[in-house]
């Protein structure tokens, strides 16, 4: 757990919090296919991807401002080599509360997942990582936000999410703890 102002905490969500990043996410998201489901739906899937990425030292981080989530972001573990030296992760799904956006809540929900690969990488858990994002052509001004934190366009992808959409490859290698 990780304070970040006197009023706002990161960490792991309860179960009953992934509820709360539904409404969140269908607001961040209205293009994303996942969140146009019903909201029963979209809480399977959130509580589904959380249980498979928690063993591997990911899962969801929120942001909490009081008792209500602010913010959300999933750490993915998509892959390891042969040797489990290297891993292969993504950040899914950052979003903050419309309400409280551009109070540095998604820095800090991106550092903290950035954080716990430099612990698994300090833990010897594996030496190296990287961490990959997809952003679609209608979410271009992420693409800024992502460079700031070392993110570089290694690609893109066309008709990926829907017919002829562009989506933009994202990339960032981790190898030390600072």
């Amino acid at each position: 757990m990780v304070p970040l102002t006197d009023k706002v905490i990161l960490r792991e969500p309860k179960l009953s919090e992934l509820k709360e990043l539904v409404p969140l996410y269908q607001h961040a998201f209205t293009k994303h296919n996942v969140f146009k489901r019903d909201p029963k739906s979209i809480l399977d899937y959130l509580q589904e991807q959380h249980h498979k990425n928690v063993p591997w030292g990911g899962g969801f981080i929120v942001a909490v401002m009081g008792n209500k989530v602010a913010g959300g972001i999933l750490l993915k573990r998509e892959g390891q080599d042969l040797h489990g030296e290297h891993t292969l992760w993504g950040y899914n799904h950052l979003g903050v509360s419309k309400e409280v956006r551009g109070k540095g809540i998604g820095v800090s929900l991106m550092k903290e997942a950035e954080n716990k690969i430099r612990v698994m990488i300090a833990e010897k858990k594996f030496k190296t990582a990287k961490v990959e994002l997809n952003v679609s052509e209608n979410e271009k001004e992420i693409i800024t936000f992502y460079k700031k934190f070392g993110f570089s366009v290694e690609g893109k992808l066309r008709s990926h999410y829907r017919w002829k959409e562009v989506v933009y490859v994202m990339g960032k290698e981790i190898s030390t703890f600072f």
